[in-house]
């Protein structure tokens, strides 16, 4: 898609030169003095070039002066309408939403970056806080968590909770509330879930510390055998909308 700019003229104020007169119509009092500000647009306004001035009669509409006409063009129009055009360039005061609009675009454009890189540097404090909890799992910490059957998947997600740690070993329960299908991937689901002792099963679960620091997975081991449970949504992603682990 092509954009085309254009230079254009916006008023920003008026005057009537009284006790003028119009050099076509010879009408007295009808010639008005024009400041304008003058920027490139390109849709929206994107830097300023400065201010420019008009003098156009309001009866017939014959210009005296153009706001794009050469510098040697003064000589066309009167002495006292030359100084009236310097008087009012040089006492009118521009508000602060004059001085800005004509750098709407840029102002815009900066804008965009600041947020930008705010909004990085917050995803990178908020990633780190949250891989330290990952690094450092600590008794209360809830984890959301793809769930396993029979060491099968099937699309569930639940809350799995540390309730101790000691050696190698982690004690945990999950919810009794499952979440299934891509309802995993909705805040507002997660959200849903108590996480009140009583909305967790009296199951307890042993799972190796050293495995679910290296791969995020809950692995339950007994005597004989190793059974794997499951692990902490996205391996510990935090491209949610969510974060992936909370500690109160």
């Amino acid at each position: 898609m092509i954009y085309y700019y254009q230079i254009k003229n916006k008023p920003l104020t008026q005057k009537m030169l009284l006790g003028k007169t119009c050099p076509v119509c010879n009408k007295k009092d009808t010639l008005q003095l024009t400041l304008n500000m003058k920027y490139v647009s390109i849709i929206v306004p994107v830097f300023g070039m400065g201010r420019t001035t008009s003098v156009h009669c309001t009866e017939c509409q014959h210009i005296v002066k153009s706001e794009t006409g050469p510098v040697y063009a003064k000589k066309s129009y009167t002495k006292k309408i030359n100084n009236e055009i310097n008087n009012i360039d040089t006492t009118y005061k521009s508000s602060i939403w004059q001085l800005l609009y004509p750098w709407t675009g840029i102002l815009l454009f900066a804008g965009l970056i600041i947020t930008g890189l705010a909004m990085t540097r917050i995803k990178e404090y908020r990633n780190s806080k949250i891989q330290e909890m990952l690094d450092k799992p600590q008794s209360g910490d809830i984890y959301k968590s793809d769930w396993y059957e029979n060491g099968m998947r099937f699309s569930k997600g639940t809350l799995v909770k540390v309730l101790r740690i000691k050696g190698d070993t982690i004690t945990i329960v999950r919810s009794l509330h499952i979440i299934e299908g891509a309802a995993v991937f909705s805040k507002e689901n997660w959200e849903k879930i108590p996480t009140d002792r009583a909305s967790f099963s009296s199951k307890e679960h042993k799972i190796k510390l050293s495995r679910f620091l290296k791969d995020l997975e809950f692995e339950e081991f007994s005597t004989y055998t190793t059974h794997f449970l499951g692990r902490v949504m996205g391996s510990g992603d935090s491209n949610y909308e969510f974060d992936v682990v909370e500690r109160k």
